[in-house]
């Protein structure tokens, strides 16, 4: 059965490292509608203030030409706003590498680079000396990532939903609930993100440390 598009309202949210721009600009061009982040404004606003406006806004008519994006979990909270919408979440099997490439592009890459398009880009990335990661700083890594885990677990089951991992978007990935298929980050295309040239267990000497307590604590979650 067809799934007619121009009816649903389609929600994205996406963990930071996991190929969710690239996804996300990607289907955006295959559906031909526009991508709507969620997030814009709310660098001033808490965890409440943010958790209230997604359970306060409501659906509009044109929602429906969009596809909304947002790294904010708590916007599960508020999709009983809205009419059976799909569900999409964007997320990477391996813990520990995700959140190393997320210590990379906040602290290492200058002027919070997250993401490239061109080889030129790519080359001009800055190279990062060994270093190490503070214990606390994979703590609170591994307290947000169990917050998420429960959110979607408690809400995504109510709507239509899928989860796309990081790993199947570099091989090959086929959508279970949107006419989508096919869909490899190996073939660059222009204007859509390039993978980033960092290997983790080269420029951090804890590495190993910091998989271990990954694992240990997150058995469910992290997958190799």
């Amino acid at each position: 059965m067809t799934i007619d598009l121009s009816k649903e309202i389609i929600w994205i949210f996406t963990e930071p490292r996991s190929g969710s721009t690239w996804f996300s600009r990607k289907l955006s061009l295959i559906l031909n509608r526009r991508l709507h982040p969620r997030d814009q404004g709310f660098e001033s606003k808490n965890n409440k203030e943010i958790e209230d406006f997604f359970l306060s806004r409501q659906q509009l008519e044109t929602d429906k030409e969009v596809i909304f994006d947002t790294h904010f979990f708590s916007g599960l909270k508020g999709l009983k706003n809205y009419s059976n919408p799909i569900v999409l979440r964007v997320t990477r099997k391996n813990k520990v590498e995700q959140f190393l490439s997320r210590v990379i592009a906040t602290k290492y890459n200058h002027n919070r680079v997250w993401n490239v398009t061109t080889e030129q880009e790519r080359n001009n990335l800055p190279i990062i000396e060994k270093t190490v990661v503070s214990i606390n700083e994979v703590r609170e890594y591994i307290r947000l990532t169990k917050r998420n885990e429960s959110l979607w677990n408690e809400y995504s089951s109510i709507y239509r939903n899928e989860t796309i991992y990081y790993e199947d978007l570099l091989e090959n990935f086929n959508s279970k609930i949107l006419p989508v298929s096919n869909l490899s980050m190996k073939i660059e295309e222009e204007g859509l993100p390039l993978k980033m040239p960092y290997n983790k267990k080269d420029i951090f000497i804890n590495y190993d440390q910091i998989a271990k307590l990954i694992k240990r604590e997150m058995p469910e979650i992290h997958q190799e």
